[in-house]
């Protein structure tokens, strides 16, 4: 990905901010040793420095490339303002004591016309890097692809009454009624928002796939999760070997087309389609490793686990929460869930290998969630072009028979408030908690990618 980072300078005079020991060469080494150091394994920066006097033209053949970043090194030059509404999303930075009136007034016109553009002036050198990696975040989502297994064929009109039956008006269902004409609607949009690809496969490739993997690897990788697991409850050895097999056939699938997120429409896959192995496991193994599986198909949370992770380096916990409205509490419950949460590099927390929970079936995850840490959960709405927050802290696990494997307890605000501001038709019922408080950073990012932000939980 090639960033833009440009340098906007003046000619040194006797009087003029920042003074007359001011030495550019010196601040540019800086700031190219700086960004190359921290972000160079993922960006090629490109280097230039502009005056005053450059013309729209000079300006306008910076903003074509997937990012771009200005330092303002002087004041005067008005640059910041005049590229502002150029981008499509970008970082000005003042260089302490540079640009320090100029990005001023650049911040007061950005607020007002609501241009999809940062600023920052710190003297806090860990300040400014993380500044510069929230913006960064955003072309690195924006050149993702997601590989979505889903198939579009009708079912037959029994089938479709005891799904009906059985699934209601759910999300899965409107995905269903939705069809392939809908979903290609969706994935439209979501390239025209985010610049995101989407390669489709069926479950035919899926299973020719399964097929194909060496059945000792995937003993090997069932016995791996059976060791670190605190308990095998209901799944047989026959259920974790299948599901090492898909793991496999999955993340070859998702190496050939390079694709950054992997999902598969699961529930509708397994009812209607004879899909015989749920993919929670190949999802927690994933997302253990700094890769990203998620559920059902669903592209909305896809893209909010690609920002999740581009912001946090962390994986995020897809679930179907339970509003506790008496208690202030939700309950974020899921049969997939990452034993890492709090990044692939830290601790690893118990988890049991059980059914599904709905159906009983194959096998998935109870992961015991950590708990005293700040949550930040999140969800995109490609439709609707808006993002969803509200924060809470984990508080304790719970085992019940009902709903999904995994239940994270989070305290909240005003979980009264939350559930009564979901806007479920925007977000749906999904949402997608990280481990830590990123929820300025989010809204950051909803800034630079054109976002309506609804604070669930402070409106």
């Amino acid at each position: 990905m090639k960033i833009q980072c440009c340098f906007a300078v003046k000619a040194p005079t006797g009087l003029s901010w920042p003074g007359i020991l001011a030495d550019y060469e010196n601040r540019k080494r800086y700031y190219t040793n700086l960004l190359n150091e921290a972000f160079g394994k993922d960006f090629e920066f490109i280097y230039s420095s502009l005056t005053a006097q450059a013309s729209d033209e000079d300006l306008q053949a910076l903003t074509e490339d997937d990012g771009f970043i200005m330092i303002l090194l002087a004041h005067g030059t008005g640059l910041g303002q005049r590229i502002s509404p150029m981008l499509k999303h970008g970082l000005i930075i003042d260089d302490p004591y540079g640009g320090s009136g100029d990005i001023i007034r650049t911040a007061c016109i950005i607020k007002e016309k609501n241009y999809p553009v940062g600023t920052v002036g710190t003297e806090d050198v860990e300040a400014l890097i993380h500044k510069i990696r929230i913006y960064l975040a955003v072309p690195k989502v924006s050149n993702s692809r997601i590989l979505v297994f889903k198939n579009f064929e009708k079912m037959t009109l029994l089938k479709e009454a005891e799904f009906k039956r059985s699934i209601g008006t759910g999300s899965t269902m409107k995905r269903y009624r939705a069809g392939q004409s809908g979903f290609e609607e969706t994935v439209n949009k979501l390239k025209q928002t985010f610049g995101i690809d989407v390669v489709v496969k069926t479950l035919k490739e899926l299973n020719d796939a399964i097929g194909d993997v060496d059945e000792k690897e995937a003993e090997k990788m069932a016995q791996k999760w059976i060791d670190n697991a605190e308990a095998v409850v209901e799944p047989s050895y026959a259920d974790i070997r299948a599901s090492a097999k898909m793991y496999f056939a999955l993340k070859k699938l998702k190496e050939e087309v390079k694709a950054d997120v992997v999902s598969v429409d699961c529930i509708l896959l397994f009812f209607a389609y004879d899909l015989n192995v749920y993919p929670c496991l190949s999802f927690f193994e994933m997302n253990n490793s700094g890769q990203i599986g998620v559920c059902e198909g669903d592209l909305d949370a896809c893209v909010t686990a690609l920002i999740i992770r581009a912001v946090a380096g962390r994986p995020g916990l897809v679930s179907d929460p339970f509003v506790d409205t008496e208690k202030n509490q939700i309950v974020y419950s899921h049969c997939v869930a990452s034993c890492k949460p709090l990044g692939p590099d830290k601790a690893s927390f118990p988890y049991k290998i059980r059914t599904h929970a709905e159906d009983n079936a194959s096998a998935a995850l109870q992961v015991i969630m950590p708990v005293g840490h700040p949550l930040t959960t999140i969800k995109i709405s490609t439709a609707g072009k808006a993002m969803s927050v509200h924060s809470g802290e984990s508080i304790g696990n719970i085992d019940h028979p009902c709903g999904c494997r995994t239940k994270l307890v989070g305290r909240v605000k005003s979980s009264r408030q939350i559930m009564e501001n979901w806007h479920n038709e925007l977000f749906s019922w999904h949402r997608v908690t990280v481990f830590g408080d990123y929820r300025n950073d989010f809204i950051e990012i909803a800034k630079y990618l054109g976002l309506t932000v609804y604070e669930e939980d402070n409106m």
